[in-house]
């Protein structure tokens, strides 16, 4: 590469040839709103991370409801068959 670069990140292999100058220099308020940009996003991923976290309990709490539910419809199936058993065994005697 022959010639003048501007850049904030620059890679060259071991192996290429470069002549010329490199400008890497960053202005103090870009590295400021860089790092505000970047403490913006961790907060944003944090507050994402805790409404899946609430979703994923609130979706696991209402599964454990439903099968509290079924057992319970279940139990209360099993008691009116047993009492319609013992009522038909005292009709029929």
């Amino acid at each position: 590469m022959l010639g003048d670069i501007t850049t904030s990140v620059i890679v060259i292999d071991e192996s290429a040839i470069f002549q010329g100058k490199c400008n890497m220099h960053q202005s103090v308020p870009d590295r400021q709103a860089k790092s505000k940009s970047a403490k913006a996003m961790k907060e944003s991923k944090k507050s994402a991370k805790a409404a899946l976290a609430e979703a994923l309990k609130e979706l696991q709490e209402a599964e454990n409801k439903e099968l509290q539910e079924r057992s319970a419809a279940q139990a209360g199936n099993g008691k009116n068959n047993a009492d319609t058993a013992k009522t038909g065994a005292v009709q029929g005697n």
